[in-house]
């Protein structure tokens, strides 16, 4: 191809371009990039940017055999000139795709979620089917130990996702737990597939300060994404859900379902400040310490004088202060009982288990 001084090109093997403002020889063009320096590049390694954009009138272009003519410097200004007027910018690639690839990006696990979004001063709640299969679920929310609501039950199809309930903040102050039953199939023949039945819960910190809460591939919000996969065989699975729930997909309000009642010898004792009073934000971290350790000391003497086998303080992690205090009181005061780090799975390295008796 045949370039012109004033033509706007672009590298062939390389990022960038430019306006051509001279040559070297037949073979060699010089390039003024937007850094305004020239670059020499083989007039094989360009191609033209845009045919019609160039800077100069057609007929006032010199060709090539014209170049020796032309005063360079006065080339130059005009080319910086006409940059400046149209506001001309080559993108610098490189420094573009460093900032695209440098961005967080969402890392994606297909499988069913329970999500909690924050909308206003509610909480919505979702299930999500990011699977290969059609799902018929029944979630549900603990009204005490020994009984559940349901909030909604139905189909949700492969790839899909439901919202499950319109919530108020509040209904999550006391460490709520969802109940949830979920049976997979597919259209036509498929491997054997156990239904889930798994509870969730969520804790008032969680949602209180958005801990969790985060960027993801399904809602436009941030959202706390809760996977469910705990798997039960199909005979303790079928005890629980009947052909009613399976049948039943309209999500209307149903009658409260009894559950096994869970292990009363048990106690859990939430020792963050939110949890044990509203009117905390003015408070001094003595004065809260001083809180939170009066709420252990209280539930430790209960625990002792009732039937309480095991007791559970969830202090959390944070700078390890009330984790230390708990540790020192059950040293000093409680020695005769032994205590260890509560259970990874269901509270992180956040609480620690007194064992009261055997």
């Amino acid at each position: 191809m045949r370039y012109k001084i004033g033509d706007k090109v672009k590298f062939l093997n390389d990022v960038g371009g430019g306006i051509i403002t001279g040559f070297q020889g037949k073979d060699i063009a010089l390039v003024l990039g937007d850094n305004q320096f020239e670059t020499p590049v083989m007039i094989t390694d360009l191609v033209m940017d845009n045919p019609n954009d160039v800077f100069f009138a057609k007929e006032d272009t010199p060709s090539f055999e014209e170049h020796e003519e032309i005063d360079i410097d006065k080339l130059k200004e005009s080319v910086r000139r006409e940059l400046a007027e149209q506001d001309f910018d080559v993108m610098d690639f490189k420094e573009a795709y460093r900032k695209e690839n440098s961005e967080p990006q969402v890392i994606r696990e297909e499988g069913m979620y329970l999500a909690l979004s924050k909308v206003d001063q509610k909480v919505n709640l979702h299930f999500i089917n990011d699977t290969s299969w059609h799902t018929l679920y029944h979630i549900a929310t603990e009204i005490n130990p020994n009984q559940i609501q349901l909030l909604q039950s139905g189909m949700c199809d492969k790839g899909e996702q439901e919202l499950i309930a319109d919530l108020d903040r509040d209904f999550f102050n006391d460490n709520r737990s969802f109940f949830i039953q979920i049976i997979s199939f597919k259209d036509y023949k498929y491997e054997k597939k156990d239904p889930i039945i798994e509870t969730v819960r969520i804790k008032s910190i969680q949602v209180a300060r958005g801990n969790g809460f985060a960027p993801n591939n399904y809602l436009d919000t941030d959202a706390l994404l809760i996977k469910i996969n705990k798997d039960k065989t199909i005979e303790e699975a079928l005890d629980k859900l009947t052909q009613k729930d399976i049948e039943k997909q309209a999500g209307e309000t149903k009658p409260s379902l009894k559950l096994k009642a869970p292990n009363a010898e048990l106690e859990e004792v939430d020792l963050h400040i939110e949890s044990i009073t509203d009117n905390y934000k003015k408070l001094s971290n003595r004065e809260i310490l001083d809180i939170q350790m009066a709420r252990f000391e209280t539930s430790m003497k209960g625990a002792i004088n009732g039937n309480t086998k095991r007791v559970v303080f969830i202090h959390g992690v944070g700078n390890g202060k009330l984790k230390m205090e708990v540790t020192k009181e059950l040293d000093k005061k409680y020695a005769k009982y032994k205590y260890q780090d509560a259970s990874f799975k269901e509270y992180g390295y956040g609480a620690t288990m007194v064992i009261i008796r055997k």
